[in-house]
C-alpha cells in the first residue's frame, strides 16, 4: 500500500531537512562546541532546538499545504512560504547558535571560565590585547584575565562592575595572552586523583572525562569552572606538564573551594 501523496512529499522535506542539519551539526559540533563544551556552554539544546524547527516543523507543514489537486502555481507559492518560513526560522537558530558558542576559556585568578559571544560587548573588544581584538570562529581559546588588585586606580570601579555581574573575564581590556599566567594556572591547580579519592561520589563523571581527553589521570590536574549559568557545577580538566585545558567534568565541585 502507497502513502499519500502529501505523507510522500513531507519525507522527502524531512531527509533533506536531516541532511542540512546533519551539515550544521558537523560545523556547530565540531567548530563552536568542540568535545566537551557542547555540555559546557549547552550546545545540544541549541542543536536539538534547530533539529525541532527544521527537521520537525518544516515537513509537517509540507504536509499540511501539500495537495496535488491544487492549481501547479498555487502549489508551488504555498510550498515556497513553507520552505521560507523554515529557512528563516533556521537562520535564526543558526545566528543564536553562533553567538552562544564558546570563545574563550579566561584563567581567572584560580578558576576557569568559559564565555560565550553573546556575553562580551563587541565595543570593547578594541580594548584587547591587538590578539584578542576579534572572537575566535574556529572553536574556543584559552586565555587569562588581568585580575584588578587593590593598588589599582581604577579598582573601586572596578569592584562595582563586579558586583553589578560584569565578571573581569567579561572585560576585554583585562584579557591578556594565557602563556603570562600559564604558570600560575599550574601552580593553583590540584592533581586530579586527589579529587577521584576525595569525591568517589564523582569518580565515574570524572572518569568519563579523563577517557574523552586520551590521556591518563595522573598526568591531569584540575580547577573549578564556571560559566554564566553555572557557578560550581563543574572543573576544568587541564594538562599537568602545559595547563592545557583538554575537558571538563561535571558535578566534581560541589563543596567549598575546589574539591
Amino acid at each position: 500500500m502507497s502513502l499519500p501523496v502529501r505523507i510522500q512529499a513531507a519525507l522527502i522535506h524531512f531527509l533533506a531537512s536531516v541532511v542540512l542539519v546533519c551539515v550544521l551539526a558537523a560545523v556547530i559540533l565540531g567548530v563552536w562546541f568542540p568535545d566537551d563544551y557542547v555540555r559546557v556552554a549547552r550546545g545540544w539544546q541549541l542543536l536539538l532546538l534547530i533539529f525541532a524547527v527544521d527537521a520537525v516543523c518544516g515537513p509537517l507543514l509540507t504536509a499540511v499545504v501539500f495537495n496535488p489537486a491544487k492549481p501547479r502555481a498555487e502549489l508551488a507559492k504555498d510550498l515556497g512560504v513553507v520552505i521560507v518560513l523554515q529557512l528563516a526560522a533556521l537562520g535564526y537558530g543558526v545566528h543564536a547558535t553562533h553567538q552562544a558558542r564558546p570563545v574563550y576559556t579566561v584563567f581567572e585568578a584560580d578558576r576557569f571560565r568559559v564565555i560565550t559571544a553573546a556575553e562580551i560587548d563587541d565595543a570593547g573588544l578594541p580594548t584587547a590585547p591587538p590578539a584578542l581584538r576579534t572572537l575566535p570562529l574556529d572553536g574556543p581559546r584559552q586565555i587569562g584575565v588581568r585580575v584588578p588588585q587593590p593598588a589599582d586606580p581604577d579598582f573601586t570601579k572596578s569592584l562595582d562592575l563586579t558586583m553589578a555581574g560584569l565578571e573581569v573575564s567579561f572585560r576585554p581590556s583585562l584579557w591578556r595572552p594565557y602563556e603570562e599566567q600559564r604558570a600560575v594556572a599550574i601552580q593553583r591547580s590540584r592533581p586530579l586523583v586527589e579529587l577521584m579519592r576525595r569525591r568517589p561520589e564523582a569518580a565515574d563523571a570524572l572518569q568519563r572525562a579523563v577517557d574523552r581527553s586520551g590521556l591518563p589521570a595522573d598526568a591531569l590536574n584540575y580547577l573549578p569552572a564556571q560559566t554564566r549559568r553555572h557557578n560550581e557545577d563543574w572543573v576544568a580538566l587541564m594538562r599537568r606538564d602545559d595547563g592545557r585545558v583538554v575537558g571538563f567534568a561535571h558535578r566534581a565541585a560541589r563543596q567549598r573551594g575546589m574539591g
